[in-house]
């Protein structure tokens, strides 16, 4: 069990990493850099939160990147629709 939850911590502090700071990106090219970094900040702070306070919620944890993922991945396609 240890290595499984090693793993999955170290696959959902990279996937949170990438979410955190394409959320920075998209949210500094829309000029609303401090918007970008509040919910970035959010979002690492509510991952903490689930791994470190509530014992087996990993796989909450990185449902909720995965879906916050999903949003970004959504946001950046409809700016590359607008700008063609």
């Amino acid at each position: 069990p240890v290595l499984e939850i090693t793993v999955l911590r170290f696959i959902g502090a990279t996937l949170l990493h990438a979410i955190a700071s394409g959320l920075i990106g998209f949210y500094w090219m829309k000029g609303k850099l401090i918007k970008g970094l509040a919910i970035a900040t959010f979002l690492h702070a509510g991952f903490n939160y689930l791994i470190l306070q509530l014992p087996g919620a990993e796989i909450y944890a990185s449902s909720i990147l995965i879906i916050a993922g999903l949003f970004l991945f959504y946001d950046f396609d409809l700016i590359k629709r607008i700008r063609k």
